[in-house]
């Protein structure tokens, strides 16, 4: 039987001469020989070349093994595991795909902000391993999704399940903590989402991939300056020096979730003064030590070049820790980038609307995002819907609309021509 190196595998197989067999690396009462992905950035993904008359048996061994680490899984898996079966057969025929991914030195990070169905997902990652050679995902996913991805080759890790309101920055830090030292083999981390799709030539217009520019979603208008400062003495902001002070529970308007942003940064500032600290500056106007914040950036897209690796991931554990909203989250530590290593960010914009408009496809997608001469870096896809056959929404759901529909218009947007997966 012919096995890859150990240090490829998912982190729940390892292998042994002509044997393979199943561990529990997070178990204490177990073993394992296989070495994690964070130890080995400069792993490859590969899959195990396994006669399929012992796939079944995998299956459910690795699924039982499974159960003990999941954080969310009781004595059962409520999914059929027949279906994950399914999963890794159909990944086992497609294992010796030949892929030509256009980046091998960008690793993609595919953020799931709910539990899908492992098939559709495996579909998701097939598809940009035909542009990136490093395709990594996290979510909150199921233990039988879980392991069916990885027994399928996926580099796949549990996600908290927050509906994605501060998890994107925390799957982030993670992953670019398994690249600090690696700049030579990842020069960067770009996150996406997984009803986000890219328009990769006109980010290459932009410099990407940059071993020093990050990318993101925050207009030049948000990065200009601070929305606010943050005393590190009182649980209070200004919106500028010699404004008045404001307590945390305050609302400025014009923005619904300043809620989940204001009271708990301020928790974050006045609460972990020994983290704080590092992102404090004396502000000479009143001589008050202060802490910026940015806020309202759409934070669903960004890349990071893993130079900034540990003080991104730093800086994020802080604001994870306090559960500080990623669209002010985000942004403020990509600000701290550029203050402390002159990092430059550059602005994607995105093709979308908020407006009912958005609902409308003939009105709002065909003419601005591809009829219009498309300049877009970003872009949420179409889903379909009964009672307006296209329309521009997001999220889009895969599960819900199918896979065939999202494939479609990632060949349409991506801007490299790619072959179908599906």
């Amino acid at each position: 039987m012919t096995t890859t190196d150990a240090s490829s595998l998912p982190e729940t197989l390892s292998t042994s001469g002509t044997s393979t067999t199943t561990t529990r690396l997070s178990s204490p009462s177990t073993t394992s020989s296989a070495t994690t992905l964070a130890q080995h950035p400069k792993h490859l993904l590969g899959v195990v070349s396994i006669p399929r008359v012992l796939l079944v048996f995998f299956c459910l061994i690795i699924v039982r093994n499974e159960l003990g680490s999941h954080p969310t899984t009781g004595l059962f898996v409520k999914a059929p595991i027949s279906n994950d079966c399914n999963t890794i057969r159909a990944a086992h025929d497609r294992a010796n795909k030949n892929y030509n991914p256009r980046y091998t030195n960008v690793l993609l990070l595919g953020q799931f902000n709910y539990d899908m169905d492992a098939e559709l997902v495996l579909k998701w990652v097939d598809k940009w391993r035909h542009v990136f050679q490093h395709v990594q995902i996290r979510g909150p996913f199921r233990a039988a999704n879980l392991v069916a991805l990885k027994t399928a080759g996926v580099e796949a890790y549990w996600g908290e399940n927050d509906e994605g309101f501060y998890s994107p920055m925390k799957n982030m830090a993670k992953t670019l903590r398994m690249y600090t030292n690696a700049q030579d083999v990842i020069l960067g981390v770009l996150q996406v989402h997984d009803d986000l799709l890219v328009n990769l030539t006109q980010l290459e217009a932009l410099g990407f991939p940059s071993a020093t520019q990050i990318l993101n979603q925050a207009p030049p208008t948000v990065m200009a300056q601070p929305s606010m400062y943050f005393s590190t003495h009182t649980t209070e902001w200004r919106v500028a020096a010699n404004k008045a002070w404001r307590p945390a529970n305050y609302d400025p308007g014009h923005w619904r979730w300043w809620r989940y942003c204001l009271k708990p940064f301020s928790g974050a500032v006045t609460m972990d003064p020994v983290r704080s600290e590092q992102y404090a500056h004396v502000d000479k106007s009143d001589n008050a030590t202060v802490v910026p914040l940015y806020a309202n950036a759409v934070g669903d897209f960004q890349y990071v070049p893993t130079i900034y690796a540990k003080a991104y991931a730093d800086m994020a554990d802080w604001l994870v820790t306090h559960e500080v909203f990623l669209e002010c989250g985000t942004p403020t530590i990509h600000a701290h980038l550029r203050q402390t290593f002159n990092a430059s960010i550059q602005f994607v914009q995105y093709c979308t609307t908020f407006e009912k408009v958005r609902d409308n496809y003939t009105a709002w997608v065909r003419p601005h995002c591809v009829e219009g001469g498309y300049h877009y870096g970003v872009y949420y896809p179409q889903k379909y819907n009964s009672s307006a056959p296209f329309g521009i929404v997001h999220p889009v759901k895969m599960r819900t609309h199918g896979f065939d529909t999202w494939s479609n218009y990632f060949d349409l947007v991506l801007g490299i021509p790619t072959s179908s997966s599906s």
